[in-house]
């Protein structure tokens, strides 16, 4: 438990200063926001979910998994998505993502007249994935870009050569538990509906170990990364037996 807890109270306050210094400079005027990753995945991941997964928008509940300023859950209720989740267990990064929302509605509320805005309801929630209360067998979609290499960077057991505190990881006595991967793992497939679709995007892992962590219950649909320099992306299924 306490290692858990210093493995947030670190990741935490590097999450709180990019998104504090978002808020800072955030206004009407500001739409230049960071987006992990970076502008490709996300123009594919919108691809796929608005054309290509047979997602039907009315219905379709999809969780943004790290969502962080929330700027992939505003784009996919302009793609006409109704039920949206970002879930992020940095505080900083959720208010941020509210504050951005209100702008998104009031701009479109000018612009559409009589005090309307789009159809869709994006929900932010400040949750850690490890210990989330979101209901199970839930969502037809989950996207991960990038948690789950957070997850696993923290159980990462250094090399007695290795420097943790060069590689910004603090004192090695204080590295998570390697339980933490599985517990991820065993959420997300908690609240994924069977036959859901996962979208997972990554930097710290080989495609082998990727299938290998979700060797169970997980069927790998569909591998993208050809389309990347450096990131893996992986769609996977739940299996429905």
């Amino acid at each position: 438990m306490r290692r858990e807890q210093e493995r947030k109270q670190r990741k935490m306050k590097v999450d709180q200063n990019r998104f504090q210094k978002q808020r800072s400079s955030h206004s009407e005027a500001n739409d230049s926001l960071y987006v992990w990753f970076g502008a490709e995945p996300l123009l594919v991941s919108l691809d796929l979910l608005n054309s290509k997964l047979n997602l039907d928008k009315s219905v379709a509940r999809i969780l943004d998994l790290g969502c962080g300023n929330g700027h992939f859950c505003e784009l996919l209720r302009a793609l006409g998505f109704k039920e949206i989740t970002g879930i992020d267990f940095c505080t900083t990064a959720i208010l941020l993502a509210e504050s951005i929302r209100k702008t998104a509605m009031e701009k479109e509320s000018r612009s559409l007249g009589d005090g309307t805005s789009l159809d869709g309801t994006v929900t932010f929630l400040n949750q850690d994935i490890l210990a989330t209360t979101l209901p199970s067998d839930h969502f037809d979609l989950i996207i991960d870009k990038g948690t789950l290499d957070s997850v696993a960077m923290v159980c990462h057991r250094f090399d007695e050569d290795e420097d943790p505190e060069a590689n910004g990881d603090g004192d090695p006595s204080s590295i998570g538990d390697p339980m933490l991967v599985e517990r991820y793992v065993e959420q997300v497939y908690r609240i994924m509906k069977p036959g859901g679709t996962y979208i997972l995007i990554s930097c710290n892992h080989s495609r082998e170990e990727l299938q290998d962590i979700l060797a169970i219950g997980w069927t790998l649909k569909e591998d993208l990364s050809h389309l990347f320099e450096d990131l893996l992306y992986l769609i996977f299924q739940k299996n429905t037996e």
